[in-house]
């Protein structure tokens, strides 16, 4: 299976990852821009190939089109979080509709699987780290993604952040898994997810 990556300096554990540790049988490929140099935001797809008319900022750049891909990762944005008010029906539609424009990983793969007919995963982003943590139980994020899922559209997918990286159940990373500004995960917990994604891909 051949796996293509895309999202920010969040990459850059699932590379690592994939160089020194991992023993699996899927290929992945990987495109990182830094969210200095905007991230996701800008990019579009162009002859079935992922395009940014500034190149500045690319690393690993997509070297095939897209067709060639059996499936596809983005990493590094925020999670949506549900609407604090009581929307209706429409004004939820309306939201739903805005966020696949504003969210580069959710208008992206939702042009991919479009295009392609292929799975595309979101990987939530990793949980803070440190005392300051904000901290939920782990339970909230399985509802929060079993919400994200009940309405994206056909083969667009959340998988939900591993439990065995979480602390103590809660929605905070083990200190183990994280790099030391707290914000990164570092190549174990990319070697974890790169695991994951292999059982849910079938890779």
């Amino acid at each position: 299976m051949k796996i293509l990556v895309l999202g920010n300096s969040h990459v850059a554990s699932l590379r690592l990852a994939y160089r020194d540790k991992y023993q699996g049988n899927s290929h992945y490929e990987f495109i990182a821009r830094g969210q200095g140099a905007g991230g996701l935001k800008g990019v579009e797809i162009r002859d079935g190939k992922p395009f940014h008319r500034e190149q500045d900022g690319f690393q690993s750049w997509c070297p095939d089109l897209l067709s060639a891909y059996d499936a596809f990762v983005f990493t590094g944005n925020w999670t949506p979080m549900p609407p604090k008010l009581t929307y209706s029906s429409a004004l939820l539609d309306i939201w739903k509709a805005e966020l696949f424009t504003s969210h580069d990983s959710l208008r992206l793969s939702r042009e991919v699987a479009r295009q392609t007919r292929k799975t595309c995963l979101i990987l939530p982003r990793p949980f803070a780290g440190g005392q300051s943590a904000k901290s939920e139980s782990y339970a909230t994020h399985e509802a929060h993604i079993k919400w994200l899922n009940s309405w994206l559209e056909d083969g667009v997918t959340y998988p939900k952040i591993p439990k065995e990286t979480v602390l103590d159940g809660k929605t905070q990373t083990k200190p183990e898994y994280l790099e030391e500004d707290g914000t990164h995960i570092n190549e174990l917990f990319g070697a974890i997810w790169l695991r994951e994604l292999d059982k849910i891909l079938g890779g």
